[in-house]
């Protein structure tokens, strides 16, 4: 018996073929395959039969099998996990991480962002429902045609302010008029810098008689006048004997004055209640950049303005790009419940 057990503790695992579970997976089975095999030796050793607490000798060899076996298949589930669990085991999830990974999950069934174009379009889209009158002038009338013709097609009241002495003055008064569309006078006036003048304007130096002739000759060129604003004049609007002397001129026409705005104060709008000339102040240009997108941005700022006061002003020019953004945006703001006026429905 005790050379059996030589034998039985002296042997050697055979070298398996298959790959390795891992350290501590063999570790376990060798513990648990010599535990067993010294609980054999024990069992057959004893000098006292008392001592072999069991069956009859016949049987204890099939119920120790059975042990070994158990013991057997137990080692090889530890160190043999079925092939779906095969990948690393972790420790259950912290709250923090379950929490981030419901975030990450969230992201994951979230729509992709939106592009840049999409996202610039979305933050300047108008809030619905707008509601509000807005006016619109277009200025420099008589020096670009084809963007002219882009406005008179919109089928929205829109007023045209022409330039004196331009290439198409004549024409662009005339078209816009047989167009069934208000048109007014874009004065040339002095401005506080001075600079990029017209070769005529009014100017604060002239007399009231160079003055009147200068309105004279303007009003001669575009008779289809029915009000005038100013072009440039940021220091002309705050010279009150200016002022004085075009709404003289206007009263006499039963004109209105659109004051453009070019400076931050004015003195347009007391010399208008002076000689009971209908006066209304510009409150946006839309187009200082020439990306349509932009102007478009401009407009729905124009059109948040309106919705906000009832009403607003907004000056464009007759350029190809403003064109193109009122074309583009005006049945949008409709929709939306902005309704386009003339400015002179504006005027007090």
């Amino acid at each position: 018996m005790a050379e059996r057990r030589r034998k039985t503790t002296g042997r050697r695992p055979q070298r398996r073929t298959r790959k390795k579970k891992g350290g501590g997976g063999r570790f376990l089975f060798s513990l648990l395959f010599f535990i067993a095999a010294a609980a054999l030796a024990v069992y057959f050793t004893s000098s006292d039969p008392s001592e072999r607490r069991g069956p009859a000798p016949a049987e204890p060899r099939g119920a120790l099998e059975e042990v070994i076996d158990t013991v057997r298949e137990t080692a090889e589930e530890a160190v043999s996990p079925a092939p779906e669990e095969k990948t690393e085991r972790r420790a259950a999830p912290s709250k923090t991480e379950r929490s981030e990974w419901a975030e990450e999950e969230t992201r994951r069934k979230e729509p992709a962002a939106p592009a840049k174009e999409e996202r610039a379009e979305e933050a300047s889209a108008p809030e619905e429902p707008l509601s509000g009158r807005l006016a619109v002038v277009i200025d420099d009338g008589g020096r670009d045609l084809a963007s002219q013709r882009v406005y008179e097609k919109m089928g929205i009241p829109l007023t045209l302010a022409v330039m004196p002495n331009q290439p198409h003055t004549g024409e662009a008064a005339a078209e816009w008029a047989a167009a069934g569309l208000p048109v007014i006078i874009h004065q040339p006036m002095e401005s506080v810098s001075g600079a990029a003048a017209e070769p005529v304007y009014l100017s604060t130096a002239m007399t009231a008689d160079e003055q009147a002739k200068v309105l004279a000759d303007s009003f001669a060129q575009i008779p289809q006048a029915v009000g005038m604003n100013n072009h440039q004049g940021s220091k002309a609007t705050i010279h009150r004997t200016t002022m004085n002397n075009v709404m003289k001129a206007l009263a006499a026409r039963g004109m209105f004055f659109v004051d453009s705005a070019t400076n931050s104060t004015t003195a347009a709008d007391a010399a208008a209640a002076a000689y009971g000339v209908p006066y209304v102040r510009n409150e946006l240009f839309v187009d200082n950049s020439t990306d349509v997108e932009e102007i478009k941005a401009m407009i729905r700022r124009g059109a948040r303005m309106a919705a906000a006061n009832g009403s607003a002003v907004i000056i464009g020019h007759c350029r190809p790009h403003t064109a193109e953004a009122f074309r583009q945006i005006a049945p949008e703001l409709q929709r939306a419940g902005i309704r386009f006026v003339y400015v002179s429905s504006l005027t007090h």
